[in-house]
């Protein structure tokens, strides 16, 4: 019985690493959470497809950390008098 569980608990770890690219996309807020899903799910197996689907998911920009930035100070338009 304990044998089981054991395998049960590997196996529930195998799956969320196998898809931790994805995971760590959607927590992000990726604008291709999807994309990297897919390419975790379809490439994920060959390693060289998890990889990249990891780097993509934690490389890019996701948009909610972009939306709260401050703006960029305009330029002054007016010369200083000489």
């Amino acid at each position: 019985m304990l044998g089981v569980l054991i395998s049960a608990l590997f196996i529930y770890a195998a799956v969320l690493g196998y898809l931790l690219p994805y995971f760590l996309a959607d927590r992000r807020s990726h604008p291709n959470a999807t994309a990297i899903f897919f390419l975790t799910v379809l490439f994920g197996w060959t390693g060289l497809g998890w990889a990249i689907a990891l780097l993509w998911a934690v490389s890019a920009r996701s948009k909610a950390r972009t939306q709260g930035a401050l703006p960029a100070l305009p330029l002054r338009t007016d010369s200083p008098a000489s």
